[in-house]
């Protein structure tokens, strides 16, 4: 025993001698990695090579399993739960096989795939020798559009399979519902909740036109919301629904001497409108969507402007009565020709007589320059030529300023200078295009700019801290303006500054 034991060593020793030779040269595998199955080693995912043991089956019973048409079955026996091999099969069962029965084939239509006959299993519905039919084309048609009525719905113009009824291009219309105008749709439908109006017409507190008086209703009656009318004499008017024995409509009433005014009838109101005798209304009445009407008289009285020099009296509507006044032309002056109040003009100025480089007509020196600069002050009563309760005259600088009084209290002997309202004021000088008053009070200011604004031959009036500036459309030598709206004071003129 001990012999083989020293054996045994001295093997293992060179065994190892030999490894460790080899070790210098290659090291072994460390094997890793794989999975063993039932019946097969794990593989190294390092080297490839198998290591280990397979693990071998673990049998438990297991439950059988049905035959089918296609398929074998077995009785309870052993299997592996692991990769579920069967070791032990107590008795196997042999596939059934199918039990096929005819099936009948199915026509194709427009819409529909057909299928040739073919067998079937009656036990696992396994199908043999059935094909498909493709659907068969459309046998289409041209189909006329429908309009849509109040009550149907339409549809567009398109193309139906005679056979299966599909349609192609085929859009519905909808029904549009019904239009009543003045109780009466376009198809002949009538809204059961319309009523016919009539117009009726008041003199001095008596009945007038159709009331009770069949006659009439025609006469009197509005259609399609129109009614053209005409009353001997000034009347009120108002409208009755249903006939001419129902309620009074009622209404909310504007002014109607106006052409093209309207009347908005509304509830629980007894209000007329006033129609001149003798001329030709239209009425249209309107039935709101609130259940109100309202009602336009339409008719035109003469409203003459004044005649004018070339002009008769004209009516806005073009009518004229009458003949032109003609002018009427002042005296021609040393400037200017023989003017009308119009502006017209006849002939040509007089011209200057000059002596002495005065003229001795209008007393100007035509060759003197326009003004520039020049102040009148009118605080300083020294600058007041003459002065009465009717008129007062300032001058200075070659400025001369007249004030008549118009309406009002007479004038007072003060200054600064006051006029009152519709009076007149002329202001003198030589090429007057721009004129600056100075007031001393903003209120006044404000006064003095209105009285200019507006005047014949005033560009702009704008009054600023109690400054007033007027600029002229053109240069002149006199000044006028008439009739003075409000109160003002003046306390210095400056010409052209």
């Amino acid at each position: 025993m001990k012999r083989i034991i020293k054996t045994l060593l001295v093997v293992m020793t060179l065994a190892l001698v030999l490894v460790a030779f080899a070790g210098c040269e290659q090291q072994a595998c460390q094997h890793t990695g794989g999975t063993a199955t039932c019946t097969e080693k794990a593989v190294c995912e390092l080297c490839g090579e198998s290591y280990g043991s397979a693990l071998g089956h673990k049998e438990q019973f297991t439950a059988g399993l049905n035959a089918t048409c296609t398929t074998d079955g077995y009785t309870v026996g052993l299997s592996c739960p692991v990769c579920g091999e069967v070791s032990v099969l107590v008795t196997e069962i042999p596939a059934l096989g199918h039990k096929m029965v005819e099936m009948e084939g199915l026509e194709p239509t427009c819409s529909t795939v057909g299928y040739t006959s073919y067998k079937q299993c009656e036990v696992c519905e396994a199908i043999e020798g059935l094909e498909e039919i493709p659907t068969l084309a459309h046998t289409m048609k041209e189909v006329a559009g429908l309009d849509a009525t109040c009550t149907e719905d339409g549809y567009t113009a398109h193309t139906e399979c005679e056979v299966c009824g599909a349609t192609e291009g085929k859009e519905e219309i909808y029904t549009i519902g019904h239009n009543f105008v003045y109780g009466v749709c376009a198809c002949g439908a009538k809204d059961p909740e319309y009523v016919d109006y009539y117009l009726i017409g008041w003199i001095n507190g008596a009945d007038y036109g159709c009331q009770g008086d069949s006659a009439n209703f025609g006469e009197y009656k509005f259609v399609d919301g129109k009614l053209t009318a005409q009353f001997t004499g000034d009347c009120y008017i108002f409208v009755k629904s249903g006939n001419l024995n129902g309620e009074n409509v009622n209404w909310y009433l504007t002014e109607t001497y106006v052409t093209g005014k309207e009347a908005t009838l509304s509830v629980n109101k007894v209000e007329k409108m006033w129609i001149p005798g003798g001329v030709e209304v239209v009425f249209t009445l309107t039935v709101n969507e609130d259940g109100t009407l309202t009602l336009v008289a339409d008719y035109h009285i003469h409203n003459f402007s004044a005649a004018t020099c070339t002009e008769p009296k004209t009516c806005e509507c073009g009518e004229t009565e009458g003949e032109a006044l003609g002018h009427n032309f002042a005296d021609a002056t040393c400037t200017e020709p023989k003017t009308c109040a119009c502006g017209a003009t006849d002939g040509e100025a007089l011209g200057h007589t000059l002596v002495d480089g005065v003229c001795s007509v209008c007393g100007k020196d035509p060759s003197a320059a326009p003004l520039a600069n020049a102040v009148l002050d009118c605080s300083n009563k020294e600058n007041r030529v003459s002065f009465s309760t009717e008129q007062q005259v300032w001058s200075q600088n070659g400025i001369t300023l007249t004030l008549n009084r118009g309406e009002g209290t007479d004038y007072s002997d003060k200054a600064p200078l006051e006029f009152g309202s519709k009076g007149s004021l002329t202001i003198e000088g030589v090429g007057i295009k721009t004129i600056v008053i100075a007031t001393g009070n903003t209120t006044y200011g404000t006064w003095v700019s209105n009285c200019f604004s507006g005047q014949p031959g005033v560009e702009s009036a704008s009054a600023k801290s109690g400054t007033v500036t007027i600029v002229l459309t053109e240069a002149v030598d006199v000044f006028t303006i008439e009739y003075l709206a409000k109160q003002g004071k003046i306390k210095t003129i400056t010409i052209n500054p």
